[in-house]
C-alpha cells in the first residue's frame, strides 16, 4: 500500500508541475512526463500498480483544477492507455526491462508509446470537449498535442527509470563516475551555450541544437544507456528552460506557437541517442559474451583431464591443453613444432595421409601408444573428429591415459580366468582352451588327452596341519605339474585339490598317443613321490590320475571331463597313487549305478521290496525261528540281490527308511504268527545297519514299532555286526541295555570276521553269537577255521550265550558243529531263503 501511495503521490505531483509550467493553457502539454512514470511502474512492478496510477492521475487532475468527474474520467482513460502499452510490450514475446537489446527498446517505443497513448488521448480530449474546455475546432489539435505529450514523456522518462532501476545494485567504479561527471558536465556546458545563450548572440546562432548529436555519440560510446538516458533528461530540461525563459535556440519557435519543433527535436534526439546506446551496449555485451565463451572454453580445455590437441592435415600440432603436455611430459615450448609421429609410436609419416583420409568425414576412437619424454610408453585412448577452423581442415583429438584402467581390466580378466592361489588357468579358461583344442585335433587328425589329477588324502592334511599348509602344498603341486609338461600344454586347477592337464598335438595313432600320455603320467607320479617341504614339515602326497583321449569333436567338453573324472575315481578305487585310462565300461557302470539309484528311491514307495525268510533250527530239525532277508523285485531287472543294492542304499541314505520298513514288516509278521500254535514260538532275526543303529532316535523307533504291532519283544532278535557294535561302544552299550530291558534279544552277526575285543564282549547284553559262514564253509578244509569255530563255541558256552552257525550247507559241517556243541544252524542244508508264501508251508512240513 505504501508503494501504491508513493506512485500515486509522485504521479500527481509530477502531473501538476508539468501542466503548470510546461502547458500553455494548463490543460494539455506536448511534454507530459507522468506517462513515462506510469509505464515504467507497470513494467517494473506489474499490474498491481494500476491502482496507484489511477489515483495519481485523479489527484493530479484535481490539483490542476479539473472537476471531480473530469478527473475520474481522465484517470480511467490514462490508466487504460498505459495498461494497453504495458500489455502490448510484455505480451509480444519476452521483454527485458534493462533494455539490453535494440529490439527491446524499439518495442518499448513503438508498442508502449506511439500506439497505446491514442487511447488515453482520445478519452482525455473527449472529456475536455464534453466539459467545454476544448472546442470542436481545436479537438484534433488538442488530441495530437495530448498524444505528443504522452509519447515524449514515455520516450524520455521510461528508459531512464528502467535503466537505472535494473542498475540500482550495480557497483560503479570511480573511473566510470569520474568520466560520467566530466562528460555530463561538458554536455551541460554545451547545452547552456546552445539553449540558454551564455555566449554572444553571434555564437549562439552558430551553436545549432543538432550539434548535441555529437555528445550523444560520445555518451553512448562511453557511458552506455544509463548515461544516455541522463543526457536526454538534461538536454530536455535545458531546452524547456530556454523555451520557458524565451531565450536560446528554441525561444522563437515557442513564441510563434511552434512547440512541435522542440518536440520533434527531442523525439529524434531521444530515438537516435537511445537506439545508438542500446545498439552499442548490445554489441558490447555480445563481445563480452564471446570473450567469456572463449575464456570459458580455454579454461575448460586447460582443466580437462583428457589431453586435448588440434592437428592440421599434415599431423602438425596446432594447439593443445595442459593435460596433453603433462601426458607426454613436455612443456608447451618443447612441443611447439611437434608432429604426431613424435609421440604416437604406431604412427609413421606414410601412415598420416592414410589416417587423415579415413577421418575426413567422420569420427574415430582407437587405442594406441604414446611415447613419454622419459622414454616410457603409455596406453592411451584417442578420440578424433575432423573439424574446420579458419577455413583449414583440422582434427580435434582427445587422448586419455588408459594404462591404469587397462591394467585393472587385465587384472579383472586374470582373476576371472586364473586361480588366485596357484596362478594356473581355472575351470573357465580350461573350457575355453578345450574348444579350439578339439577343433585343432579334428583339423589335424591328431590325438589330445585330458589328465584329471586328484590329490590323495588331501583333506587329512587340512585337518591335521591346517589350510595354510594345504594351500602351500597346492602351490608346490602346481609348480611340479608345470615342470612335467610342454610349454604348449595347459595345466589348470579345476577346484579344491583337483588339477587337469590338457595335452595337445599327440600322435595320430592311438597306441603311440597312449604311450606318450603314459610317459607324462608316470613322470607326474615320479615327481609327486618326492617329499614336499611344508615349512617345518616333510609331507608326502600321491596323486590319482584319470586319463581320457580325444580326437576330433566327437565328444563334448562336459563328456570329456566326465570321462577323465570317472577314470580318476577308478584309479582311487584301485589303490590310489596310480594312472588309469578311461574305459567305456566305467561309463556304463556309472550310468547303470545312476539308474539303479533313481529306481531305488522309488522302490519303497512302489512296494517293490520283499522279505525272504531262512530257517534257523536245531540239528534234529526243530525250527526255532528265521532270519528275514530283504530282496528287491525290480519291475524290469527282476530280483535284485541285496549285495548289489544295500551298499548303494547305505551310501545315499535310503537304508534308513528301508531298514525301518523291514523292522515293521517283520514285527507285523510276528504278530500274525501269534494266532497259530506251530508259529507262535518263532523268533525273527532282523539285521540292523550301522546308520540305522546310530540314529539318535533308534531306540524310540523300535519301541514305537513294538507298541504299534503289540508283539512280545522277546520274539524279535536284532542282529548287529561287530563293526556296528564297536564303532561307538559306549553308545552301543546304552542302546542295547535300553532295548534289552523291554525284552528285545540281540545276536552278534559275522562273529570272528572283525576286530573284536573280548573285554567289550562281556559288557554287551548279547543273547547269541552267530558264527560267520566263512569259517563254517572251511570246516574240513582249513584246520585253522575249524579251530576258530571250536573256540567261538567254547567261548559262547562259557559266557552263557547261545550259538548259531550260518552257511551250513553239508552234512559234514552240521555233524562237526553238533559234535562240538553248537546247537543251532542256518543254511541251505536246512532251507534256502524263500518268500513268505513258500516259508509257511515249509514250517508245516517240519
Amino acid at each position: 500500500m505504501l508503494k501504491q501511495l508513493g506512485v500515486a503521490l509522485f504521479y500527481a505531483a509530477l502531473s501538476w508541475l508539468t501542466l503548470k509550467y510546461l502547458s500553455p493553457d494548463g490543460v494539455i502539454t506536448t511534454f507530459y512526463l507522468p506517462s513515462g512514470l506510469a509505464l515504467a511502474a507497470l513494467l517494473i512492478g506489474g499490474k498491481r500498480y494500476l491502482c496507484g496510477i489511477f489515483f495519481g492521475v485523479f489527484w493530479g487532475g484535481l490539483l490542476s483544477g479539473f472537476t471531480l468527474l473530469m478527473s475520474a474520467v481522465m484517470a480511467v482513460g490514462s490508466t487504460l492507455g498505459v495498461y494497453c502499452g504495458f500489455w502490448l510490450v510484455t505480451h509480444q514475446g519476452r521483454f527485458n526491462i534493462s533494455l539490453s537489446s535494440i529490439s527491446d527498446y524499439l518495442r518499448l517505443i513503438i508498442l508502449g508509446a506511439f500506439v497505446p497513448v491514442i487511447v488515453s488521448a482520445t478519452i482525455g480530449v473527449t472529456t475536455l470537449l464534453i466539459a467545454g474546455v476544448v472546442t470542436v475546432e481545436t479537438y484534433v489539435t488538442s488530441l495530437l498535442r495530448w498524444w505528443m505529450g504522452d509519447t515524449l514523456g514515455i520516450i524520455l522518462l521510461t528508459p531512464l527509470i528502467l535503466t537505472w532501476w535494473t542498475a540500482r545494485k550495480a557497483q560503479f567504479d570511480t573511473k566510470w563516475l569520474t568520466e560520467a561527471l566530466l562528460i555530463l558536465g561538458l554536455v551541460i556546458l554545451a547545452g547552456q551555450v546552445i539553449f540558454l545563450g551564455w555566449f554572444h548572440e553571434s555564437l549562439s546562432l552558430v551553436a545549432h541544437g543538432y550539434w548535441m548529436f555529437l555528445f550523444s555519440v560520445w555518451v553512448a560510446t562511453r557511458l552506455g544507456t544509463k548515461g544516455t538516458t541522463l543526457l536526454l533528461v538534461i538536454v530536455a530540461a535545458q531546452g524547456l528552460l530556454s523555451a520557458h525563459g524565451r531565450i536560446g535556440y528554441f525561444a522563437h519557435d515557442l513564441d510563434n506557437g511552434e512547440a512541435e519543433i522542440f518536440w520533434s527535436f527531442m523525439l529524434v534526439y531521444a530515438l537516435v541517442s537511445t537506439s545508438l546506446a542500446t545498439y552499442l551496449a548490445e554489441r558490447k555485451q555480445e563481445v563480452l559474451k564471446a570473450a567469456a565463451l572463449i575464456h570459458r572454453n580455454q579454461v575448460m580445455m586447460d582443466n580437462a583431464l583428457e589431453g586435448i590437441h588440434v592437428l592440421d592435415d599434415r599431423g602438425n600440432l596446432i594447439e593443445a591443453n595442459r593435460s596433453f603436455y603433462r601426458l607426454l611430459g613436455y612443456s608447451k615450448e618443447e612441443a611447439q613444432h611437434f608432429n604426431v609421429v613424435d609421440w604416437d609410436t604406431k604412427m609413421t609419416p606414410d601412415g598420416i595421409n592414410a589416417a587423415i583420409k579415413q577421418l575426413l568425414d567422420g569420427r574415430a576412437v582407437f587405442e594406441t601408444l604414446h611415447r613419454h619424454k622419459d622414454g616410457s610408453v603409455i596406453d592411451v585412448e584417442v578420440s578424433v573428429v575432423g573439424v574446420e577452423l579458419d577455413g583449414q581442415r583440422c582434427f580435434y583429438c582427445s587422448s586419455r591415459n588408459v594404462s591404469e584402467s587397462k591394467a585393472a581390466a587385465d587384472k579383472i580378466i586374470h582373476l576371472a580366468f586364473y586361480d588366485p592361489l596357484t596362478d594356473l588357468p581355472n575351470r573357465l579358461l580350461l573350457r575355453d582352451r578345450l574348444t579350439p583344442a578339439l577343433a585343432s585335433s579334428h583339423r589335424n587328425a591328431r590325438h589330445g588327452a585330458l589328465l584329471f589329477i586328484d590329490l590323495d588324502n588331501f583333506k587329512t592334511l587340512n585337518d591335521t596341519l591346517g589350510h595354510d599348509m594345504g594351500d602351500l602344498l597346492l602351490q608346490q603341486v602346481a609348480g611340479r605339474l608345470l615342470a612335467c609338461v610342454r610349454e604348449e600344454d595347459t595345466v589348470a586347477r579345476f577346484g579344491g585339490d583337483e588339477f587337469v592337464v590338457m595335452l595337445e598335438d599327440l600322435n595320430e595313432f592311438i597306441n603311440e598317443a597312449l604311450m606318450q600320455v603314459e610317459v607324462i603320467g608316470n613322470k607326474i607320479l615320479a615327481v609327486f613321490s618326492q617329499s614336499y617341504q611344508l615349512v617345518a614339515h616333510n609331507y608326502y602326497c600321491t596323486p590319482s590320475i584319470g586319463v581320457t583321449l580325444f580326437k576330433g569333436q566327437k565328444q563334448s567338453i562336459d563328456e570329456l571331463l566326465k570321462q577323465a573324472d570317472i577314470a580318476m575315481y577308478q584309479a582311487k578305487a584301485s589303490g590310489r597313487n596310480g594312472l588309469c585310462f578311461f574305459d567305456p565300461q566305467m561309463q556304463a557302470n556309472i550310468v547303470a549305478r545312476a539308474a539303479m539309484e533313481e529306481s531305488l528311491r522309488h522302490a519303497l514307495k512302489e512296494g517293490e521290496f520283499r522279505l525272504y525268510y531262512q530257517l534257523q533250527s536245531t540239528h534234529s530239525g526243530e525250527v526255532v525261528g528265521a532270519e528275514v532277508l530283504i530282496r528287491w523285485q525290480h519291475p524290469e531287472n527282476g530280483l535284485v540281490s541285496p549285495i548289489v543294492f544295500i551298499p548303494l542304499a547305505e551310501e545315499i541314505g535310503m537304508i534308513l527308511p528301508i531298514g525301518l520298513w523291514v523292522l515293521e514288516t517283520a514285527c507285523a509278521q510276528i504278530k500274525k504268527w501269534e494266532d497259530s500254535a506251530h508259529t507262535q514260538h518263532l523268533q525273527l532275526a532282523v539285521n540292523i545297519s550301522a546308520r540305522q543303529f546310530y540314529q539318535t532316535d533308534f531306540v524310540a523307533q523300535v519301541c514305537q514299532v513294538l507298541k504299534s504291532t503289540a508283539i512280545k519283544p522277546e520274539r524279535l532278535k536284532l542282529e548287529l555286526t561287530e563293526s556296528v557294535v564297536l564303532d561307538d561302544i559306549n553308545d552301543t552299550i546304552v542302546k542295547m541295555h535300553e532295548l534289552k530291558e523291554i525284552g528285545v534279544h540281540f545276536s552278534m552277526d559275522d562273529f570272528g570276521t572283525g576286530y573284536s575285543s573280548l573285554s567289550y564282549l562281556t559288557q554287551l547284553p548279547l543273547d547269541q553269537i552267530k558264527i560267520d559262514q566263512s569259517f563254517v564253509r572251511n570246516i574240513g578244509v582249513k584246520p585253522n577255521d575249524a579251530t576258530i569255530v571250536q573256540t567261538i563255541i567254547g567261548m559262547a558256552v562259557n559266557l552263557g550265550l547261545d550259538v548259531i552257525a550260518e552257511g551250513v550247507e553239508t552234512e559234514a559241517q552240521r555233524a562237526f558243529l553238533e559234535l562240538h556243541g553248537c546247537p543251532l544252524c542256518q543254511g541251505y542244508l536246512f532251507g534256502k531263503p524263500v518268500p513268505l508264501e513258500e516259508f509257511e508251508p515249509l514250517l508245516k512240513r517240519r
